[in-house]
């Protein structure tokens, strides 16, 4: 089985460490992975979510999509998930999640 959440974000940088940090102390039954769809972002978001992807713990794959929106970025994610057995969306701000 094949678990993936996924946060669609733009322009939240500062939110993404304490994000992944979160999601990562969960304590899941299920083996997951986590999705980060950036928005095209003008910050520094490519950079945090890359030295976020090289660390250990529940693995981080990120993309870029460019067209601008929610429903963009959600589709995209929709996309990337394709191989998975279940996609659960939690929003890009610092809180507990946990399947």
């Amino acid at each position: 089985m094949k678990l993936t959440f996924a946060f669609c974000t733009y322009n939240r940088a500062d939110r993404l460490e304490s994000l992944v940090a979160a999601m990562r102390a969960q304590d899941c039954p299920v083996p997951y992975e986590i999705l980060a769809v950036n928005n095209n972002s003008q910050d520094n978001t490519l950079a945090i979510l890359e030295d976020l992807a090289s660390q250990p713990s529940a693995p981080l794959h990120f993309v870029t999509e460019r067209n601008q929106g929610i429903v963009s970025a959600c589709n995209r994610a929709i996309e990337e998930s394709l191989d998975s057995d279940i996609l659960v969306f939690i929003d890009d701000s610092p809180v507990n999640t946990g399947c």
